[in-house]
């Protein structure tokens, strides 16, 4: 999933903010504030409430198109 989204931080990452979490380094306690089963995990939050959430590899097409779909609503 890393090359996907870090592809996608280049196109986009001048119009929204990329975070990442690591359940070894930013805790567990972070994903379970989340709700996060495992990961991969990508979420998308527009003005602090989740908009997309995917699990596992999301296809960088979906991902690119629920990225579009909150910058042009």
């Amino acid at each position: 999933m890393q090359p996907i989204v870090h592809r996608l931080e280049d196109e986009y990452g001048d119009q929204i903010a990329f975070e990442y979490l690591n359940a070894r380094t930013d805790g567990e306690a972070a994903f379970r504030s989340l709700n996060l089963p495992g990961h991969p995990v990508t979420l998308i939050f527009v003005d602090g409430k989740e908009v997309y959430r995917g699990f596992g590899i999301v296809p960088e097409d979906d991902l690119r198109e629920a990225i579009i779909n909150q910058l042009d609503p």
